[in-house]
């Protein structure tokens, strides 16, 4: 009966022993596209919490990488600025029982890619702009359809991108 509890205590042993913690299914989800949301997700051992999360950016797969500042949730939202770039995702994780850190990595297989919008492209290129609130409240507060109507036909475009130029 001994023989048969200690072989039961050397297979649990060496079960354990052999068990290694890490990262798995790490994959990204969502496209990799300028405008869009790319999240990371990912399954941990048991006993492990406290996730963080470290991205970077690259012109190359293999890098050199760029650290992006400020983002530390398993979320991205890919600017227009990161089209023709790859990404990189590290994932670090605690025991709860102290001590071990894990760590895995993931990298995109392609670069974020830039969809174009014929109706919004040009932001792109213009550069710096103006953005002004044109409310009824202000420029015809007792009147009605009409007034309204007539101070939107009356509003010169061209006097105020003058303005705006010279600003």
């Amino acid at each position: 009966m001994k023989y048969k509890e200690l072989l039961v205590i050397a297979i649990l042993v060496l079960t354990a022993s052999c068990r290694k913690d890490r990262i798995e299914n790490l994959v990204f989800e969502g496209e990799l596209t300028a405008k869009e949301i790319l999240s990371v997700s990912y399954d941990l051992p048991q006993g492990y919490d406290h996730v963080e999360f470290t991205w970077y950016i690259s012109d190359s797969a293999y890098g050199p990488w760029k650290k992006l500042p400020g983002i530390m949730t398993n979320e991205i939202v890919e600017l227009t600025s990161y089209a023709g770039k790859y990404l990189k995702c590290i994932i670090s994780s605690g025991c709860l029982s102290g001590g071990k850190t894990l760590s895995a990595s993931i990298v995109s297989a392609t670069a974020v890619q830039f969809r174009g919008n014929p109706n919004t492209d040009w932001f792109h290129d213009a550069g710096f702009g103006i953005m002004v609130h044109f409310l009824k409240p202000i420029f015809a507060p007792d009147g009605g359809s009409a007034e309204w109507n007539a101070v939107v036909d009356g509003f010169d475009a061209d006097h105020f991108a003058s303005q705006a130029a010279g600003a």
